[in-house]
């Protein structure tokens, strides 16, 4: 599933959840920060992300397992400033 390993990133946000909730939550963090929001999902769903990836800055996706812990080391979970589930 992982062409990248981005356990080197720091103080980033990880956003586990719908899609289609990000806009809004991008919107309310960037008040915030600038920091790189990452959205994880066990399913990627490529329109609706590049609608997203267009529109806003400092943010990746990271396709992971979340029952695979070596997947999920490398959104550099152990390095983030916060992690956001969101209902499914």
């Amino acid at each position: 599933m992982w062409r990248d390993d981005y356990s080197h990133l720091k103080d980033h946000i990880l956003v586990f959840g719908d899609i289609e909730a990000m806009p809004t939550l991008i919107e309310c963090l960037r008040h915030f920060t600038n920091n790189y929001i990452c959205y994880v999902s066990d399913k990627f769903e490529l329109e609706k992300w590049n609608k997203i990836k267009n529109r806003y800055s400092n943010i990746l996706y990271f396709e992971a397992s979340f029952s695979d812990k070596n997947e999920l080391a490398r959104t550099g979970i152990k390095n983030s400033k916060h992690v956001i589930l969101l209902s499914w």
